[in-house]
Order: C-alpha cells, then sequence, then structure tokens
C-alpha cells in the first residue's frame, strides 16, 4: 500500500506532494493542479508499466510505501529519448527507456512490492463508452487493431491472466481485445501516458454475456442431438437385430429425448 508520493518537475514545471491512507482518498483541486496525471502515475507504477514514464516530463517520482520501501524513478534525456532508471530502497535495477522493455525479473520484484494490477476508471469513459459502438467499425479502429501496441496490449494482458481466467468468460479473449483497443484508442485521443483502459464497460460485458447465453443454448442443443441420436441408434439396432430380450433403454435418455423432441417442453413430458 501506497502511503506517500512525491514527484518532482511535472512537466517541467510542477511537483506534488501527496499523503494517501488506508480506505477512500479523494482528490479536489482547480483544473491543471495535475489531479489526472497523479492518478495516471499510479495506475502505471501498479501496472509495472515503466516505459510509460519516458512518455511524461518529471525528473524524479518518489513512492513511499506503508512498509517503509520506496520505490524511486529518475529520468534523465540522452538526446531525444528519455532514460527512466528504476530503483528500490536505493538500489537501482534498471534503466528503461522507449526501445527497452522492464526484465521480468524487476517486474517480478515490483510486484512484490506494490501487489497486483489496478482496474484504471478514467474520467473520460463516459465519452469511450458513448463512441464504442461506431467507433468498432471505423478506419482508426482497424488500424488500431494492426498497431504493434495493440498486439503488445494484448499479449501483456493474455500472459496476465493466464492461469487466472478460463476458458470464454466475460474476462476472455474478447474482453481482452476491448482492452486493448480502448487503451490504443484512448492514448491516441489523449496522450501516451493513459494506463491500460482494464475496465470491462456495460456494453462489453452486454456482449460478453450475450455471447456466454448463444454457447450454453448451443451446448445443450449439441447435447439433445446426442442423445436422441443414441436412442434411435439402440431401438434401430434392436429392430434389425430382432433380440429375443426386452429393450432397456435408460429412462434419463428417454426423458431427455422426448424433451429434446418436443422443443425443450417442460418436464411433465411422459417419458414412460
Amino acid at each position: 500500500m501506497i502511503s506517500r508520493i512525491q514527484i518532482v518537475g511535472i512537466h517541467g514545471d510542477q511537483d506534488i506532494d501527496q499523503e494517501l491512507r488506508p480506505g477512500l482518498n479523494i482528490l479536489h483541486a482547480k483544473n491543471g493542479a495535475g489531479k489526472t496525471t497523479f492518478l495516471h502515475v499510479i495506475a502505471n507504477l501498479f501496472e509495472r508499466d515503466i516505459e510509460r514514464f519516458c512518455h511524461l516530463r518529471f525528473s524524479k517520482i518518489t513512492v513511499i510505501l506503508q512498509d517503509g520501501g520506496i520505490v524511486t524513478l529518475r529520468q534523465r534525456i540522452n538526446g531525444k529519448d528519455p532514460i527512466v532508471s528504476v530503483e528500490i530502497n536505493g538500489k537501482e535495477y534498471d534503466q528503461i527507456s522507449r526501445s527497452k522493455r522492464i526484465e521480468l525479473s524487476l517486474d517480478q520484484l515490483l510486484y512484490d512490492k506494490l501487489g497486483g494490477r489496478p482496474v484504471y476508471l478514467p474520467a473520460f469513459r463516459s465519452i469511450l463508452e458513448g463512441s464504442q459502438d461506431t467507433a468498432y467499425s471505423t478506419p482508426a479502429y482497424r488500424a488500431s487493431r494492426d498497431n504493434e501496441e495493440y498486439q503488445e496490449i494484448l499479449n501483456r494482458e493474455r500472459l496476465s491472466r493466464r492461469g487466472v481466467q478460463r476458458g470464454g468468460g466475460v474476462l476472455g479473449d474478447r474482453i481482452i481485445e476491448c482492452v486493448a483497443i480502448k487503451t490504443v484508442m484512448c492514448r491516441g485521443w489523449f496522450g501516451d501516458f493513459v494506463p491500460v483502459v482494464r475496465y470491462p464497460s456495460l456494453p462489453d460485458v452486454d456482449r460478453a454475456l450475450s455471447r456466454e447465453i448463444r454457447q450454453a443454448y448451443f451446448s445443450v442443443f449439441r447435447t439433445d442431438q446426442r442423445i436422441l441420436s443414441n436412442i434411435f441408434l439402440k431401438v434401430f439396432d434392436a429392430i434389425v437385430k430382432r433380440e429375443a430380450s426386452p429393450l432397456v433403454i435408460d429412462h434419463w435418455y428417454l426423458h431427455r429425448a422426448c424433451r429434446a423432441y418436443n422443443g425443450h417442453g417442460h418436464d411433465k413430458t411422459s417419458a414412460d
């Protein structure tokens, strides 16, 4: 848990020093005071997306944790390419640039210090949701899907969910694709320092649930087809062989077959 964040030289001419307490924290300040940037700093830190900080002008960011640990980011300019160094408790572990990604060992170390990834709810989410239904069919959307950043976000999301989310649930592949496209579109609108927009919007949830319901209907239909086919094969085989012994068919299978034949009627369908 973060207890304090100090940002020096944000946008080149502004400093922020903010304490955070357990529970709900409310930031209140005039426009241009740095509230959104402050939230983006927190979200990108918890994402361990250190490369994002190459898209923000600052001198030093110090994150003080409740357990006394300190994570420090320092930025220097090498030509036109910003380089961000990462320090944990005063020890430098790596230097990140736009062309150099964070090492897996440092990613794991930051995870141990900061915890899991956040759910970022941007203030502009109403604009994003309002444009989603039409945006998905525009040339800009199709171009975004071919974007290298889009593919990178897809890969990171799939890797982070491996072994946690299974199958085609609400947070399945479709939601991961929505996360990637929303993030790329928002960075195109509001700048490259925008964190990953991971939250599922109401249209996303509605589409995912509708897809799961359709899949469930198809699964039930296929199961009933198999049961009915099995019953008919047994009856046909018995007639052809003219078996002397009486035909024995499981009552449950016959009941399901009758329901399938009657179009999934009520359970009162007779199977005797």
